[in-house]
């Protein structure tokens, strides 16, 4: 599907639609929103896959501006493209969306925030995954770029593997958070009981000290 200005596979306008195990895959719009564009619209999107779309300016998969503030459950967003800003999805003028469980995987932005995007926006987003996003040369954010007091909740959420950096720009370190450069340093290593990053007879050592009947338990 083909758009000449916004929203290349739907585009809402002050609506609320639910949609659920959709996929929006390859479509493309001249400006905004290359798989979904949200004008002053909330809607709610579950098991859903954005995927391969294109917007010539911002949000290759999804763009929500203005007042825009969706409900994202389980959806994945991979090999979308921004020419401009948020490869997977742009968030702007208090657009604040709820995501859980989603993942931004292989998104481009030619400016910044190859996996999204949030300017004066502040979404919220729980056991979600940002993983080998980009920004071009010059730009910033590979995984997350905030700007303009926007600043993002993030807890249980994964941002690793992205280029140039994980995250631009502020955001609230809700717990249990994972960023780092590298995605091996965010797997659970079981057995690791110093937390060097492997195990070994080091960890054998403190697992002997520790051997024995618990004081708090006596």
């Amino acid at each position: 599907n083909t758009a000449t200005s916004q929203g290349g596979g739907m585009y809402n306008l002050i609506s609320s639609p639910a949609v659920s195990n959709c996929t929006f895959s390859g479509n493309t719009t001249n400006l905004d929103g290359g798989g979904m564009y949200n004008h002053k619209s909330s809607t709610t999107e579950i098991n859903c896959t954005f995927s391969g779309s294109t917007a010539n300016y911002d949000g290759g998969g999804m763009s929500n501006r203005p007042s825009s503030s969706p409900t994202v459950i389980n959806c994945t967003f991979s090999g979308n493209t921004a020419d401009s800003a948020g490869g997977g999805m742009y968030n702007r003028s208090e657009s604040s969306p709820t995501l859980t469980g989603c993942s931004f995987t292989d998104n481009l932005a030619g400016y910044g925030g190859g996996g999204m995007v949030n300017s004066n926006s502040s979404p919220t987003l729980e056991d979600c995954t940002f993983e080998d996003n980009s920004a071009s040369a010059g730009g910033a954010g590979g995984g997350m770029y905030n700007s303009n007091n926007s600043s993002p909740t993030l807890t249980n959420t994964i941002l690793c593997g992205n280029t140039p950096e994980q995250v631009y720009g502020a955001f609230t370190d809700n717990g249990g958070n994972c960023i780092q450069e590298s995605c091996a340093d965010c797997e659970d290593c079981t057995g690791d009981f110093n937390s060097d990053g492997e195990v070994n007879g080091q960890d054998l050592g403190v697992f002997l000290v520790e051997w024995g009947q618990c004081a708090d338990c006596a």
